[in-house]
């Protein structure tokens, strides 16, 4: 008796140590519509979490035809591939950070499926390659909630202007594309999912839903870093009372730098800095002088 207990106790210490250990939920999405289904418009917002980008691929994406384009359909609310020419993945960027999708991260979605069609996983990486996931969910009985380990995938790089895989001949010309090395996924910038086929328009036939989206990681930051004038750009980007400062920083959480916006003020008060004057004060140029060349912007986003 004493030993049933105490195996159940240990039982119970192992399972909080995993749930303890457990990614927290990154983000997630349901999607929004207006009206009856319909092909999504380009700049279409059909997003709810207002952290969140959408990026939609391949060449069905932004057809003219409204009829060869992704559609976003009811109910659940869902994007359907059924109009979809070519194969076609769609993503989601948060506009702060980048996420881990190492160790216990994963993918929780509800999906339905028509023909031989399935929905793969994509990720976008934070050097600019996009890869698809051997895990697949091709349920045709109805929407069904599945998920999924991130660290238990194989990937194939992905041709993200056609959404077709791509890869390399192995021993003996094996021909299953497969990435030979493991992928880097600490700092993810975009994670989505693929219908690798073209669907088949109205009606059953061939296409996936994707209902919802989970991810569970851990957040990584988007920093901002400075080409030139590290310090004295450092240290305006700290400045509170600075509005160029400001700016940069709100720009920087964004997801985007403008530097004709704030550049001119970033740059009259690193001038005025070195001439000991107020950032407050204007600069007066000294007669005689050339023109400066316009300044080049300091930040990009990383």
């Amino acid at each position: 008796m004493i030993k049933r207990i105490l195996a159940a106790l240990v039982g119970l210490w192992l399972t909080s140590l995993v749930f303890a250990q457990s990614s927290p939920l990154f983000f997630k999405e349901v999607w929004t519509i207006n009206g009856a289904a319909h092909a999504i418009a380009p700049g279409e917002n059909v997003l709810n979490n207002a952290n969140l980008e959408l990026k939609l691929y391949g060449p069905s994406a932004n057809a003219s035809d409204p009829d060869k384009r992704i559609w976003i359909s009811t109910p659940p609310t869902n994007i359907w591939t059924g109009m979809t020419t070519t194969p076609f993945a769609a993503t989601l960027r948060d506009k702060e950070n980048y996420v881990d999708l190492t160790g216990t991260a994963k993918v929780r979605w509800i999906t339905r499926a028509s023909g031989f069609h399935a929905v793969h996983p994509v990720v976008k990486l934070a050097d600019g390659n996009y890869y698809v996931g051997e895990h697949s969910d091709a349920n045709t009985s109805g929407f069904l909630e599945s998920e999924f380990m991130f660290a238990t995938q194989r990937w194939m790089k992905l041709d993200i202007e056609r959404v077709v895989t791509k890869g390399t001949y192995g021993p003996s010309q094996d021909a299953s594309a497969w990435m030979r090395e493991p992928i880097d996924l600490s700092k993810v910038d975009e994670v989505g999912f693929a219908d690798l086929i073209p669907g088949s328009g109205h009606g059953a036939g061939g296409y996936v839903n994707v209902a919802s989206i989970e991810v569970y990681g851990k957040p990584v930051k988007r920093r901002c870093k400075s080409s030139r004038n590290t310090r004295e750009t450092s240290s305006a980007l700290r400045s509170r009372s600075g509005r160029a400062g400001s700016r940069a920083k709100r720009a920087c959480r964004s997801g985007g730098i403008r530097p004709s916006s704030w550049m001119p003020l970033l740059s009259r008060d690193l001038r005025a800095r070195r001439m000991g004057r107020s950032p407050s004060t204007p600069v007066q140029p000294d007669s005689g002088t050339s023109r400066r060349s316009k300044p080049r912007a300091l930040f990009s986003v990383d």
